[in-house]
């Protein structure tokens, strides 16, 4: 069955979860890569990895507020996505390095079929 706009919600804001709880320096209530796939999953790590070299976390929330699908086929939905993003980059004594307000976003995802189940594949940042 193809997933619903409410199912892709689930799966993109389960992925800022774990995304968030990975740069973090957190265990994620679910692997990434049962929800993203292999490139996304790396890019990730190494966003962590590159972190953790420089002693610094990071805090991200993000918020869908609508989701809308825009094409669909039986292996790929494109969905245009409108969030709510803030971050923030801290060093290890707590120190506010960097921050992005939290604001509204626009952005394209990319969701593929990978046998039975439907992964991020891709994400389309829209200039602000």
């Amino acid at each position: 069955p193809e997933p619903s706009e409410a199912q892709l919600q689930r799966l993109l804001e389960a992925w800022f979860q774990a995304k968030a709880a990975v740069l973090a320096g957190q265990a994620p209530a679910l692997p990434p890569s049962q929800l993203a796939v292999a490139s996304l999953v790396a890019a990730l790590d190494q966003d962590r990895q590159a972190d953790l070299d420089r002693g610094e976390t990071q805090t991200v929330t993000a918020k869908v507020t609508s989701l809308e699908i825009a094409s669909r086929s039986p292996e790929r939905i494109e969905a245009k996505v409108t969030l709510r993003y803030g971050d923030e980059r801290r060093n290890e004594a707590g120190n506010l390095l960097d921050q992005t307000p939290e604001g509204e976003r626009q952005n394209t995802y990319v969701f593929g079929r990978n046998q039975k189940s439907w992964k991020l594949e891709r994400v389309i940042f829209q200039a602000s």
